[in-house]
């Protein structure tokens, strides 16, 4: 798959929190390769608009093993800030798609 350029620019990029711990587990029984690659992840996200200059602020939390079984418990909150690229002609219909 060839990626096609985003006409969203990146301005900003802030993680306001984060938080990364090992939940105790049995070395012996423990399947530790089996498990980390079927992590359950939580992504929620929002998305306002600053009407004065058109800036758009992506809010992202995100959760991987949300239930802190054993093995890595990931939890992080970001904001983004980004901007249309001037130069590219998009409607109003595509801005919002």
């Amino acid at each position: 798959m060839i990626v096609d350029k985003s006409s969203l620019i990146l301005n900003e990029f802030f993680i306001s929190n984060s938080l990364i711990k090992v939940i105790p587990f049995d070395l012996e029984t423990f399947d530790f390769h089996a498990v980390q690659n079927n992590y359950p992840i939580d992504i929620d996200f929002q998305i306002r608009i600053n009407k004065e200059n058109d800036d758009h602020l992506i809010y992202i939390k995100l959760n991987i093993n949300p239930e802190e079984n054993p093995g890595y418990y990931v939890a992080a909150d970001a904001v983004g800030v980004f901007n249309f690229d001037e130069n590219v002609l998009l409607s109003e219909k595509d801005k919002k798609a």
